[in-house]
């Protein structure tokens, strides 16, 4: 039986994962370092990262597919694994803690999808400066500024506007720079066919309930002429973990990676590639976004080619990542601004 995992974020305090902070349960978040936890604990860690919670957690069982239908088959992944091999998380900072129930779907779940700059280095202070932060609270997803009213992120991040308050001119998320904007949003709008299931068409528009002021620490990055082509080195940017199961920095990082073949795209992940889809990262592992950085911007040759989407862990062998194809979304995006 297929069960789908929801991919909405619980909701932690303002500030959760730094080193030795308390995190639910009155665990630390040192501890989560999966070389020092006992098996139960690394699952119910990886339960954290996958499931939203309890309360929805009944939802998943006999969920219907997006054409309607009750989804009994069991399901084999790439390499013929057990039905969770087809469950696909956005890179999405994903912690709770859920109980027994949850970690029996972790232990059966190795193929996550998740978000983050892993292999990357500090970024020179707002030399990204049209990188903004989304929090409800807390930094969950990043963004891109278009021009000085809307922002570019990842449909998987969406929160209702009410509850969206954009930082733009950030380096540092834990500290007042000065440099730094919050403005409320007053839109939030995904793609019409955004496909939780399978991730396509994650990508979602953001209107400011006021206009950003364009300078040095804020500025709009310009919407692709033409789709990339392969081998172009590119930067990814975000404020997401910097390894699988650590903390998320508070300065932005940014990380190189080259655009790869669609065919390479394909073979990593059989079947999940869509049109709207692109990958970046080296086949070898080591460099990659993580947890975190959702929705941020991939720029190459200063445009926007991509937004931050999924994966299969962080950084893995043979694994890259999973980005959104800005090139297919200008009309879309053309055409929301205009009607709103």
């Amino acid at each position: 039986m297929v069960m789908r995992v929801l991919r909405q974020p619980w909701q932690p305090g303002p500030r959760w994962g730094g080193p030795g902070e308390a995190v639910p349960g009155g665990q630390r978040a040192k501890d989560d370092d999966p070389a020092t936890q006992p098996a139960e604990e690394r699952l119910r860690a990886l339960s954290a990262r996958i499931v939203e919670p309890l309360s929805a957690v009944t939802a998943l069982v006999g969920q219907l597919d997006p054409a309607g239908e009750s989804r009994t088959e069991t399901m084999t992944g790439p390499a013929g694994g057990n039905l969770a091999s087809a469950m696909a998380v956005p890179r999405y900072l994903l912690r709770a803690l859920l109980g027994d129930l949850c970690l029996c779907l972790a232990a059966a779940a190795p193929y996550m999808y998740e978000d983050h700059i892993v292999g990357g280095s500090e970024c020179a202070a707002h030399s990204q400066p049209w990188q903004v932060s989304l929090n409800i609270g807390y930094h969950f997803c990043g963004g891109s500024l278009i021009n000085s009213q809307w922002v570019v992120s990842a449909a998987h991040c969406y929160q209702t506007a009410s509850r969206i308050s954009v930082r733009i001119g950030e380096h540092n998320i834990f500290v007042n720079e000065g440099t730094e904007q919050q403005i409320q949003a007053s839109k939030a709008i995904q793609h019409p066919q955004y496909n939780s299931w399978t991730i396509d068409n994650d990508i979602m528009l953001i209107k400011l309930s006021s206009p950003a002021t364009l300078n040095q620490y804020a500025q709009a990055i310009a919407l692709p002429s033409s789709c990339v082509n392969t081998g172009v080195m590119c930067t990814i940017s975000g404020w997401g973990e910097t390894q699988t199961s650590v903390g998320s920095p508070d300065v932005l990082m940014c990380v190189q990676a080259p655009v790869l073949s669609d065919t390479s795209c394909r073979n990593s992940y059989p079947g999940d590639i869509t049109n709207n889809m692109i990958c970046l990262g080296y086949l070898e592992g080591g460099k990659d976004s993580c947890q975190g950085d959702s929705g941020g911007p991939v720029v190459c040759n200063g445009e926007l080619q991509g937004i931050v989407s999924w994966g299969r862990g962080c950084a893995l062998p043979n694994y890259p990542g999973v980005y959104t194809k800005v090139c297919n979304y200008n009309a879309w995006i053309a055409q929301t601004i205009a009607a709103n």
